[in-house]
């Protein structure tokens, strides 16, 4: 018999671009399933949502906005019957606008040719930013719903606020939404306010 050679097929190894496509594909799937888990886990334990799942999407009417100083006189800046528009939507972004109603007119007719005294009074009476929203549910029990709504503000009246996370209070139950703001700040008791939103179908 001939003598029979045996030849060592050495392995294929891939290119280096071809490995580098693979191990993005590995790590863009590792992320994903991430953030799956955490998403799942947020809306299942009741941690913090946004967009379609979070309980605020809609647009609402102010009922009542309350100031509750720490004397314990409340009051109302925007006097009894204050007009109110808040809008949380789906996308996560959120906007609020409170008017003190009656207001005088200016007498120039020109957004930017009102008195030092007319400008004054309507400045005080208004206050409206804009921004995007985030919200912690704690509690789905009772048929409402309980935890806070964080405002990330990009616009506002009044422009200290601009760039600030302001987080209420929240509570929903049926078609009445209550925020209130913290009513300590460092260990110290704090004027709070308390405002009263209702939904439009």
């Amino acid at each position: 018999m001939g003598k029979v050679e045996i030849q060592t097929v050495k392995p294929v190894l891939p290119s280096r671009a071809v490995s580098a496509s693979i191990a993005f594909y590995i790590r863009m799937k590792t992320r994903v399933a991430t953030a799956l888990v955490v998403v799942v886990a947020c809306v299942l334990s009741g941690g913090p949502v946004a967009g379609e799942e979070a309980p605020v999407v809609g647009t609402w009417t102010l009922l009542a906005f309350e100031l509750h100083p720490v004397s314990g006189e409340v009051t109302k800046p925007f006097g009894p019957s204050p007009l109110g528009s808040l809008l949380y939507t789906a996308g996560g972004r959120m906007s609020v606008h409170l008017v003190q109603p009656g207001r005088p007119a200016f007498a120039a007719d020109q957004f930017r040719q009102g008195s030092d005294s007319e400008v004054r009074t309507a400045f005080e009476g208004y206050f409206g930013y804009f921004g995007r929203y985030s919200v912690d549910v704690t509690s789905r029990e009772g048929g409402g719903v309980t935890g806070s709504v964080t405002h990330h503000i990009e616009g506002c009246a009044f422009p200290n606020y601009i760039g600030t996370d302001r987080t209420r209070a929240l509570r929903l139950e049926d078609n009445r939404l209550t925020l209130t703001t913290p009513r300590e700040r460092d260990g110290q008791a704090v004027d709070w306010y308390r405002v009263v939103w209702e939904r439009i179908p």
